[in-house]
């Protein structure tokens, strides 16, 4: 099942399924309403929409499009770049100002309780990119609190239970509100992610599933922050 030709063969008519799984936080934010605008578009697509921090492996056909966040290693992926997602270190004013010593550097994180990302890669470390004259930087965490929810580390963090490395999209609201702060480490910051959309590098890629990712492309903001 894919597509035809109306009668007037002057637009493509999409049929079908389209089975999409992305990461739960992001999802919830950009991708749900855009599904939901592709299928009033496309009144005879039926959309599946699993929304899993997990990494699914497309090859076992699951799923026809995954929308991941992260940095490409799986050269059996065949992926279009949908925007850029940068990420910060977060915690809350009211908790920096009860610290009495100063963070400058990364490896001050270190002297504080930090939150981890469950799913991060590699596991429990956070990577700076240097600027200037300074080397990269990976710094090994022994996380106070781990979770698979972006949710629960902003949480945490706005609660003052430690420090987290967010993306911007998911901290911005509390950002706004004066809930949580963006701590500045002169010279290094966290690199941006990048927002994918994956398919597997075999598959002939259907109507459907193009017209979804060229919908993506046209919808998705340059920058998720």
């Amino acid at each position: 099942v894919g597509c035809v030709w109306d009668a007037a063969g002057q637009s493509e008519i999409l049929r079908g399924t389209l089975r999409v799984n992305g990461p739960r936080s992001f999802g919830q934010r950009y991708l749900s309403p855009l599904m939901l605008a592709f299928m009033q578009v496309h009144p005879q697509i039926n959309v599946v929409l699993d929304l899993d921090d997990r990494y699914s492996d497309l090859r076992a056909g699951d799923y026809d499009l995954s929308v991941r966040i992260g940095r490409l290693k799986d050269s059996a992926m065949k992926a279009r770049k949908l925007a850029d997602s940068p990420r910060g270190i977060f915690c809350s004013p009211a908790w920096l100002r009860r610290q009495s010593r100063p963070i400058i550097t990364p490896q001050d994180l270190l002297e504080y309780p930090l939150l981890g990302y469950a799913h991060a890669r590699p596991t429990q470390s956070w990577h700076f990119v240097a600027e200037a004259n300074q080397k990269p930087l990976n710094l090994s965490l022994s996380p106070r609190l781990l979770s698979d929810s972006g949710e629960v580390l902003r949480d945490a963090a706005i609660k003052g239970l430690g420090i987290a490395a967010l993306p911007h999209f998911l901290a911005q609201d509390a950002l706004h509100s004066g809930e949580l702060i963006e701590l500045s480490l002169p010279g290094y910051q966290l690199p941006s992610d990048t927002l994918y959309a994956l398919y597997p590098e075999t598959v002939a890629l259907p109507a459907k599933v193009r017209t979804l990712i060229d919908f993506l492309v046209e919808q998705m903001p340059i920058s998720l922050s």
